[in-house]
This record gives structure tokens, C-alpha cells and sequence, in this order.
């Protein structure tokens, strides 16, 4: 007995308890943070080191590159009004209410409105979709490679950051893909609740996203009850996912209930989606094959070809990965959970890249299907993995490269520096064209606070001067009822704008998609109203007639 407590108490028994403390301890965390193996800390430490420093360095690059009017424009001018009180859908055309109130949370504790403030709250939800990604692969496949882990992220982060404001969107993927990993590695009561709570807050941030959540859940519920005679499992699985998308939609269903005035906002945007028909203006697939070589640049060429190969590639990803995981249940063969849910969901998800076939659109629909092809990669000899990988990453940049907001300024010697909201942006010569002319705008016509019209687009002129647009609808262009004009009309006679400045381009090329044609009323309402003034190309400014004009 003396021997073997000395035994203990010589340096090889504390050495060799404390090796089986360690043991457990990492087998402790191994089991929260979803691996078996015992260095899960560390790896999600890994994993955290290695989002912050790449996403610093995009951020570093990105944040002063650029201004979108457009599209970065309709949400600064959102987060603007909401920190104002106003709210999404209700008091200005929006996209749903979650990514506003995220941000504006944010920018109200940074005590900035600005355009930088915003990229700021943008890019921790970016950090965040980043981290969920490489979180899942860690936790899932175990992948221990710090240099597959900084491939992957870099493969990610290159389409993450096309559209920086679109990041709440790539964000939102990037979860569902954990959630539906999270329930297939153990489908019990409680991951359907989790699940479907997930998929009620991906809901709040874009309704898109709770249908493809929901669609993608539905068929991960049929695949893990494949074969099974108990048919009660099933449907009380579905039963706890339900409640679990009602809890994660409260805020929503708070909104619809004790906000005045938003139930309706939110019903009659639901009706004009369908009335519409479609979730986007279309645009025709660039299949690699009608690439014009002939006309275009070797580099075009090579980026026209990436761009169709990676729509080629989500539809094959999308058929065959379904048919082979049921395939695989079928004989009773194991799948990985993730490489199961990015099946799942890439399907639902390649409706969004298709329903307007551009670059763009394309990196919001993707995630499910790079996520995928990452684990799939992680398994594969180190021999086929790091060539592949190298392929997956490299392809990626080339084909999103030209689409940064920095990119086009490192290579444009004639990109010019404007202060945007107390921040010094580089931009475009056209782009700091467009902010002079509407600053002289402003300070000749618009003095005092008072009001402006800028359309169809453009939302982002509002937030520039820090100003309420007189129209609800601030990205006018889809083709509207009189009724709606109708209301438009009043509220522009009731704001009595300085000026309206209105561009006559057509959307796509598309004649039919010009503001005069989709929306007449408002249109012959400015002509009878206004008199043309400046022209600047296809900008047109009209002035308020004088009394007897």
C-alpha cells in the first residue's frame, strides 16, 4: 500500500494523472464543441485566430473602398431610419427587419450613422458566417490542418466579399448548413426544437432564407426517417421543428402583432412577390459554353468560363448529392452530417443564384455547395486534397476578384478620394461625379432639410445628406398598380421636393424596365408638375413649375 501511494506521489504518477486530467478535460470539450477528439478547444481557437486575422486584413483593404448608391445605398438608408424610430417594410421599401436592427443595435452603440460605421456592423456578421463555416468543418469532419482551415477560409471569404452588405445573406446560409449538421449527427427532440428555432431566425433576416431553411429541413426529416415503419417519430420530429420556427419568429410575430400598421406592410410585400411572379428581374444563365471568344479578352474569357462553370457546378453538386446521400442511406451506409445538410440545402439555395444569373447572386446562393465540396475535400488522401483545394480557392478568386469594391481602385489610377459622412472613401471618377453633382443639388435647391426626390434607384443619395426619402418605395424597379402610384403621388405633393432627379436608363437593357414605363402615372405626374432642368447623360433633373409656369 506505501509503495504504491509513493508510487502516485513520485513525479511518473503525477505526470500520468495528470496526462488522464488532460485526457478528459479535452474529451469534455471535444464533446461541446461537436469532435470526439480531445483538442477541440484548440482547434476553435484555431479557428477563431484565423477568422480574425484574415477578416481584419479584407477590412483593412475594403472598408474605405467604394460606394454603392444602389444597393450598399437601400441598406445604409434602412439602418439610418431605423435608428430614427422608423421602421422596415412599414415606413420606407425594405428588405425584412432583422438585418436592420442588428445593424442599427450596433450603430447606435458606435454612437455613427456613417457609411463606415455600417461596413463596421456588416463585417462582424460576415466574421460571424466565417466562423460557423470553419466551425462546422472542425466539428464535423475534425479537420486538424491549419493550412486546409486557412485555404478554406480564404475559398469562403473570396465570395463572402463580392457584395460586403450582402453578408447577413451569406451568414444566414452558412447557419442553416450548421443547423441541419446539428440535427443529423443526433436527430432528437431537442435538435428538431434547435433546428427549426434556427431556421425562425434565419426567417427574421430574410423570409427567402426561412423557406429554403424550411424546405431543406423538411427533406433532412424524410432522409433520417427513410426506411422506418414508425411513422409517430417522424411527425412528432416535425411537430418539435414547428414549435421551434414559431419561437425563433416571435420577434416577427411581435411586430405583425403590436406594431402598428407593419401586419399590412408585410402582407401587401408578401402579395407583390407573388403577384410578380419571380424574386428577381431574370437574367439568362452564362453557360461557359456561349462565352463569345471571338470578342472578348483572354482574360474575359477565362472569367466568362469560371462564371458558368460554377452554375454547371451548382447543379451537379445539387442532383447528385441528394441521390447519393439517400443512396447511401439506402444501403445503409454512413453519411457525414454535414456533407448531408450541404445536399439538403443546396438545392433551395441554387433557386436564389439562378433566379438572377449573375456573379453576384451566384455567391449567395453557393454556400451550401462549397461547404459541401470542403468535406468532402477534408476526407479525400492529402495527395488529391491539396491540389483540389488549390483549384477550389484559386478558381474562386478569379471568378469574384473583379467584383470588390478595392479591386477596381487598385487597378483604376483614376479612382479619387470624397468624404462620405465624415469618412474619406476612394471611389470612381463616375461615382465621385455622381456625389458632387448631387452635393451641388443639395446645397443650390435642398437648404434647410428640405426634401428630394432621387429615382428609380439611388436610395443611398438619402443617406448621404441624412435625409427622409418623400417615397415609401426608394428602388423603384419593379412595375407597380395605380394604387400604389397613386399613394406615391400624395406623398410626393405632400413633401413638395426640391427637385427630383431621375435616370431614364433601362434596367438590363430592358426597355419595359424603364422607370417611365413601370411606373407612368409618377412619371406623367413630373412631366405635368416639374420642368425639366440639367441633363447629365441619362440623369435627368426637373424643378418644381412656378406659380403660372
Amino acid at each position: 500500500m506505501v509503495q504504491i501511494l509513493m508510487g502516485s506521489l513520485s513525479e511518473e504518477g503525477w505526470l500520468e494523472r495528470g496526462r488522464m486530467i488532460d485526457l478528459r478535460l479535452k474529451a469534455t470539450w471535444g464533446h461541446w464543441m461537436g469532435s470526439s477528439r480531445g483538442d477541440g478547444i484548440v482547434q476553435t481557437l484555431k479557428v477563431i485566430v484565423i477568422v480574425a486575422c484574415i477578416i481584419s486584413l479584407f477590412f483593412s483593404w475594403q472598408y474605405d473602398q467604394g460606394l454603392n448608391l444602389a444597393d450598399e445605398g437601400f441598406l445604409w438608408y434602412g439602418a439610418q431610419r431605423v435608428l430614427l424610430g422608423e421602421v422596415p417594410l412599414r415606413d420606407f421599401m425594405a428588405y425584412d427587419p432583422g438585418r436592420y436592427y442588428g445593424l442599427s443595435i450596433l450603430m447606435g452603440w458606435w454612437g455613427d450613422n456613417g457609411i463606415v460605421a455600417m461596413r463596421g456592423g456588416v463585417e462582424m456578421f460576415r466574421a460571424m458566417g466565417l466562423l460557423i463555416g470553419l466551425q462546422v468543418l472542425v466539428g464535423t469532419i475534425r479537420v486538424r490542418s491549419t493550412r486546409f482551415l486557412i485555404l478554406s477560409a480564404m475559398t469562403l471569404l473570396t465570395w463572402m466579399s463580392i457584395h460586403n452588405f450582402k453578408a447577413f445573406d451569406t451568414t444566414t446560409s452558412l447557419a442553416l448548413v450548421a443547423a441541419l449538421t446539428f440535427l443529423v449527427r443526433k436527430p432528437v427532440a431537442q435538435r428538431y426544437f434547435v433546428t427549426g428555432l434556427c431556421v425562425g431566425v434565419a426567417a427574421i433576416f430574410g423570409r427567402n432564407h426561412g423557406v429554403y431553411g424550411v424546405v431543406g429541413a423538411m427533406v433532412a426529416m424524410v432522409w433520417l426517417h427513410h426506411g422506418k415503419e414508425n411513422i409517430g417519430c417522424f411527425g412528432k420530429g416535425v411537430m418539435y421543428f414547428i414549435t421551434g420556427v414559431v419561437v425563433g419568429c416571435l420577434p416577427m410575430l411581435f411586430m405583425v402583432f403590436w406594431v402598428p400598421g407593419f401586419a399590412k406592410a408585410l402582407w401587401d410585400s408578401i402579395l407583390f412577390m407573388l403577384s410578380f411572379g419571380a424574386t428577381n428581374i431574370p437574367l439568362p444563365v452564362p453557360w461557359p459554353w456561349l462565352v463569345d471568344f471571338a470578342s472578348i479578352s483572354t482574360l474575359q474569357s477565362i472569367h466568362g468560363v469560371l462564371v458558368g462553370l460554377f452554375f454547371v457546378g451548382m447543379i451537379l453538386f445539387s442532383m447528385f448529392s441528394i441521390m447519393w446521400v439517400f443512396w447511401q442511406k439506402r444501403r445503409g451506409e454512413r453519411v457525414s452530417p454535414l456533407v448531408a445538410a450541404a445536399a439538403f440545402l443546396s438545392l433551395p439555395y441554387a433557386h436564389y443564384a439562378f433566379s438572377r444569373a449573375d456573379v453576384v447572386h451566384l455567391s449567395m446562393g453557393i454556400f451550401p455547395m462549397l461547404i459541401g465540396c470542403l468535406a468532402f475535400l477534408a476526407r479525400r488522401p492529402g495527395r488529391a486534397r491539396w491540389p483540389l483545394m488549390l483549384v477550389l480557392c484559386v478558381t474562386s478568386i478569379g471568378t469574384t476578384l473583379p467584383y470588390y469594391q478595392g479591386w477596381g481602385c487598385l487597378l483604376n489610377s483614376k479612382c479619387v478620394v470624397v468624404e462620405v459622412s465624415g469618412s474619406r472613401l476612394k471611389v470612381s471618377a463616375h461615382t465621385a461625379s455622381t456625389i458632387q453633382r448631387l452635393r451641388h443639388l443639395v446645397v443650390q435647391q435642398a437648404t434647410g432639410n428640405r426634401s428630394f426626390v432621387v429615382a428609380p434607384y439611388w436610395p443611398g443619395a438619402y443617406a448621404l445628406f441624412d435625409r427622409q426619402s418623400p417615397m415609401w418605395e426608394i428602388y423603384a424597379l419593379f412595375k407597380r398598380d395605380r394604387a400604389f402610384e397613386e399613394a406615391e403621388i400624395k406623398r410626393i405633393m405632400a413633401a413638395q421636393p426640391a427637385f427630383i432627379l431621375l435616370s431614364e436608363m433601362a434596367i438590363d437593357g430592358q426597355e419595359a424596365l424603364r422607370f417611365m414605363y413601370t411606373h407612368p402615372l409618377t412619371y406623367q405626374y413630373i412631366q405635368e408638375n416639374y420642368v425639366l432642368g440639367a441633363s447629365y447623360g441619362q440623369l435627368r433633373v426637373y424643378d418644381p413649375k412656378v406659380d403660372g409656369g
